[in-house]
C-alpha cells in the first residue's frame, strides 16, 4: 500500500532552479533571474525551492505530492499527509414523471 504526501518544507533551496552541474542558479543584483536553456538545468525553477530526503528518490519539490510507502512517517515541517479524496457522492435517484 501507498499513501501520498506533499513536501511543505519551509527552507528549500534552488529557487531558480540547479544547472546540470549542481550549481543553484542565483538571481543577478537586480533580482532578475537568468535565462538558462532546459537542457542546461538539472532542476527548473521552483517557487518553494527543492529539499532532499532518503525516503524520496531526488529532489522533492516544495509543493509536490508525492506517493510514499504506508509506513512514511510526515513530519509536518518538510511534509504533510494528504487527506485520501471523499468518495463520490451516490448517483442521485431520477425524480418521478409529471402524472405519476
Amino acid at each position: 500500500m501507498t499513501k501520498q504526501v506533499k513536501c511543505i518544507s519551509p527552507h528549500g533551496g534552488c529557487h531558480n532552479g540547479m544547472y546540470d552541474d549542481g550549481r543553484p542558479v542565483f538571481a543577478f543584483p537586480d533580482g532578475t533571474i537568468p535565462v538558462v536553456p532546459p537542457e542546461k538545468l538539472r532542476l527548473p525553477p521552483n517557487p518553494g525551492g527543492y529539499i532532499t530526503n532518503a525516503r524520496i528518490p531526488g529532489y522533492a519539490a516544495v509543493g509536490q505530492v508525492y506517493d510514499v510507502a504506508d509506513d512514511f512517517q510526515a513530519d509536518g515541517f518538510h511534509f504533510e499527509d494528504v487527506a485520501a479524496p471523499p468518495p463520490p457522492p451516490a448517483p442521485a435517484s431520477a425524480p418521478p414523471a409529471e402524472g405519476q
